[in-house]
């Protein structure tokens, strides 16, 4: 149960080649679900946790879309809600739809 709570709290890794300090870019994974599910939610975080991604919930969650969010991609269920596919859409950021809709995302 350690090793996940460290992948969390580790931002820094070190370069043995040398004293230098570089900072690992974290992946930005926007969670864009459209509904709930804690046990779908528990699997993605652990997931980013392993991968040492820094996943964005609040679409699930809080159904507040982050406007000004730059990430690195999407994992979604487009499936209902048009205005969660245009949001999603205009990111123009890779995206992985589960519903299947909606194949023409990047």
């Amino acid at each position: 149960m350690a090793r996940p709570i460290m992948a969390r709290l580790i931002r820094l890794r070190l370069d043995f080649r040398g004293s230098t300090i570089l900072r690992v870019k974290r992946r930005r994974v926007l969670l864009a679900m459209g509904w709930y599910d804690y046990r779908v939610h528990r699997g993605i975080e652990r997931y980013a946790v392993e991968h040492d991604w820094h996943l964005y919930p609040d679409v699930t969650k809080e159904k507040v879309i982050p406007w000004g969010w730059d990430g690195d991609g999407v994992l979604a269920w487009l499936g209902a809600g048009d205005d969660l596919a245009e949001f999603v859409m205009q990111l123009r950021k890779p995206t992985v739809d589960f519903s299947y809709r909606r194949k023409h995302l990047p």
